[in-house]
């Protein structure tokens, strides 16, 4: 397959770049080794300047419908400990509990709307290059992809 980038890993990190590399006119790919996206939650929310982003990018409502706890928070979790900023007249950080399989999927849904491809259950095993292209071999669900 030809693509412009091609991004290991369907975590938030790689989905987020998938789409906004889309927005950039570029073509991603993103390989994910597991064949399903995770059910078990490595994180459990955003905070911080990550809100600034996504109310920036026109996101924020959506993702805060699929929240648990569907308003930005003045509460932020941190080290074990819940900091309170709800006594300051503006909180210096907000907090969006989100577990991080919510956050996949509509990360996943909004990289796919823009026409990123995802392929799970292939696993990038080399790369080599030469002096026009780079070449990935890949290990899919049917064998060797290169």
């Amino acid at each position: 397959m030809d693509t412009d980038v091609i991004i290991v890993g369907a975590g938030p990190t790689g989905l987020m770049l998938a789409g906004e590399l889309r927005l950039a006119g570029v073509r991603p790919l993103v390989l994910e080794r597991q064949p399903q996206p995770r059910d078990t939650p490595k994180a459990n929310g955003l905070g911080g300047q990550i809100l600034q982003l996504l109310r920036y990018r026109g996101l924020l409502e959506r993702f805060s419908a699929a929240s648990t706890d569907p308003s930005p928070a003045p509460r932020f979790p941190f080290g074990g400990v819940h900091l309170d900023f709800t006594h300051l007249a503006e909180p210096p950080l907000q907090g969006l509990q989100l577990p991080q399989p919510r956050l996949e999927r509509l990360l996943g849904d909004r990289a796919g709307e823009l026409g990123a491809a995802i392929r799970r259950g292939h696993e990038v095993v080399g790369v080599s290059q030469d002096d026009a292209t780079v070449t990935a071999d890949v290990h899919g669900r049917t064998g060797r992809t290169g």
